[in-house]
């Protein structure tokens, strides 16, 4: 990137070197499109690749929070039970 080049066109008149320089210049065109939709679907293939990971991870930490819910729920149960066995009122453990 950042380099330059010099083209020489020579012709028999002005018409076939302007002829030349359009074709050159469409030319250069499509080439900067090109790469332009090349650097764009890069783009959006690494977009899709970043979203996927994310989602993962998500799904993961979904995982992890119902499982501490769940280890939650048990021992409130079994804080219950303990508090039942004690006979002592669950007000006196429980905060609302």
């Amino acid at each position: 990137m950042g380099q330059a080049c010099t083209i020489v066109l020579r012709g028999a008149s002005n018409h076939v070197l302007d002829e030349a320089e359009r074709s050159l210049h469409d030319a250069l065109c499509v080439l900067s499109q090109e790469v332009a939709e090349k650097v764009q679907a890069n783009q959006l293939q690494t977009i899709s690749y970043v979203e996927e990971k994310v989602l993962q991870t998500l799904c993961e930490k979904e995982a992890e929070v119902e499982n501490i819910n769940k280890k939650n729920m048990e021992l409130e149960l079994r804080m219950e039970q303990l508090a039942v066995e004690a006979a002592i009122p669950l007000t006196f453990y429980v905060e609302t």
